[in-house]
């Protein structure tokens, strides 16, 4: 019997399978369960998305901005959050995933407060000052949790369910947005600005987020491998696995075997890298099959992030209150329909979810089918924007659909499967920056873009035009990951650039027994079934 502290034994308590519960379903509802706790921080990223397109237009007209300084007060949030991405690579590799996103909750609550209290004086400089504090909060918080959860979800969950289960954060984000844009309706609908209220409320869910990850998570056993802190592995595995693993007699100590074997403790095997040291061989001490194996999965990862971004998906979130006034609606017309735009995506992702589309499909087929319907309503709005305003809300509402079916989920869900362990902090804290920095570029450009010669045709063409070359690419260079183990990910990297089957083993990946298409219960579809694929790594002991 190891040593454990009263913290391991509460997991261990808390980890017991219900009466009249098998293992294997209890494994799944408790994977499910850690994976919505910890996927809490995308809703605040959400919450923050959504309540920004009309609060942040009433605290202009209220603290009486320039439209520079609103853009900015708009954009800033994604530029830190790009910023606080790559340092969350040194606290994800340091303190765990669990105190990074305690710190990101801290700065989701007092961002929440500090935005909500801007002072209204005559010392505009003074309450501008104020707000840009709020909003730089917010994006520390944003960026940390960004990086931090895809990575703490990626490495709890069982290799069936990590699809799935990663697509559950975006589908908090999504209801993050849906829930901003009600409050914001329900306000405009009260016929006073009353932005102070809806930005003030994140405080509440970020105190949650605080209390969720000190209280109620264990840390990410893989982190604790690599740590050398074996015993609180052990524990972190009962809490998250249940007794036993999967739907045979394999133990949670055979899989803490497993990761001991595939992840190197303390000194042994690679080291940790830093973000200086993912391009270069030489500061790395990685072997030149290793080296560019690691470029070519960075190369994709940055890409795929690059490209949720460039679909325009931020210029509707963040202006859609704006974009549907241009349309032709009115102030609580215009309100009510952020709101509605915010369901549709979550109609999407919710589809996605619900039918395992990342797992069961593939993430290949679910991020190129999105960016098909994404190009197709792109085209359709950019045509329709000036003409009618019902088939432009109507066109919007099918790319928002398509987007929460594959662009939404699928860029973090990969990006927390490709990296090695000894790379995957500093790698997924760069794809993260990717990220949130394309976001802030098409953010601060969009206004400026619609104003121009441009106009909306021209703008809405243009994201068009780059999600095209965007999918192109990624159809060239991805692999699919779906049922496979992380450490067994990144070996498809490995292998010869020219081996056109390794980009296109969709049917390969795929060819264990899907869960039994008869349960109209999502628990009991995400039950992990047997492999029967190759036996490598951790799936040759059934761990999954």
């Amino acid at each position: 019997e190891v040593t454990t502290t009263s913290y391991m034994q509460q997991l261990r308590v808390a980890a017991a399978p219900p009466p009249g519960t098998t293992d294997a379903e209890h494994s799944a509802r408790t994977a499910v369960g850690v994976a919505l706790a910890a996927s809490w921080a995308f809703f605040l990223f959400g919450y923050d998305t959504g309540v920004v397109s009309a609060a942040m237009a009433w605290c202009k007209g209220d603290l009486g901005l320039t439209g520079v300084e609103y853009a900015v007060a708009v954009a800033i949030t994604t530029a830190v959050a790009g910023v606080a991405a790559l340092g969350a690579r040194s606290t994800n590799a340091r303190v765990g995933r669990r105190g990074t996103v305690v710190v990101a909750g801290v700065a989701f609550f007092v961002g929440s407060l500090l935005v909500a209290s801007a002072p209204q004086t005559t010392a505009r400089t003074v309450s501008y000052a104020w707000l840009l504090a709020g909003r730089v909060a917010i994006g520390l918080g944003c960026g940390l949790s960004t990086m931090a959860v895809p990575v703490y979800v990626a490495e709890v969950a069982p290799a069936r369910l990590r699809g799935t289960l990663l697509t559950l954060e975006i589908f908090l984000v999504v209801f993050g947005q849906v829930l901003a844009g009600l409050v914001n309706a329900v306000l405009a609908s009260l016929g006073r600005p009353l932005w102070r209220v809806s930005m003030g409320l994140a405080a509440l869910p970020a105190l949650v987020l605080v209390v969720i990850f000190l209280f109620a998570l264990p840390e990410s056993p893989r982190w604790l491998v690599q740590q050398g802190r074996l015993d609180e592995a052990r524990a972190a595995l009962v809490a998250i696995r249940g007794r036993q693993i999967g739907g045979d007699d394999t133990s949670v100590d055979d899989e803490l075997a497993a990761l001991r074997d595939a992840i190197p403790i303390g000194g042994e095997g690679p080291k940790e890298l830093e973000l200086a040291e993912l391009w270069d061989n030489n500061r790395s001490q990685q072997d030149d099959d290793q080296g560019r194996a690691l470029r070519r999965a960075m190369r994709l990862g940055m890409l795929v992030m690059a490209l949720q971004q460039v679909a325009g998906i931020n210029t509707i979130m963040y202006y859609s209150y704006v974009i549907l006034l241009r349309v032709g609606f009115g102030d609580t017309a215009s309100a009510w329909l952020t709101c509605l735009c915010a369901a549709t995506q979550g109609l999407g992702v919710a589809v996605a979810v619900a039918t395992r589309l990342p797992d069961r499909y593939g993430r290949r087929p679910a991020l190129l089918g999105s960016c098909a319907g994404v190009v197709a309503s792109l085209v359709g709005f950019a045509i329709t924007f000036s003409l009618s305003p019902v088939l432009a809300v109507g066109l919007l509402g099918a790319y928002l659909f398509a987007f929460g079916l594959g662009l939404s989920p699928i860029p973090w869900s990969l990006n927390g499967e490709i990296y090695p362990m000894y790379a995957r902090s500093a790698a997924m804290a760069q794809a993260a920056f990717v990220n949130w920095e394309t976001n802030f570029v098409v953010a601060v450009t969009f206004v400026a873009l619609l104003d121009s010669p441009l106009g909306g045709f021209g703008s809405f063409l243009l994201y068009a035009i780059l999600t095209t070359i965007g999918a192109v690419v990624f159809y060239r260079e991805a692999p699919e990951t779906a049922g496979q183990v992380l450490e067994d990910v990144f070996a498809d990297f490995r292998r010869n650039g020219d081996d056109v089957p390794r980009r296109r083993r969709t049917a390969a990946a795929l060819t264990r027994k899907p869960p039994d298409s008869s349960s109209s219960s999502l628990g009991a579809s995400l039950i992990p079934q047997q492999h029967e694929g190759p036996a490598r790594g951790l799936v040759s002991r059934g761990l999954v």
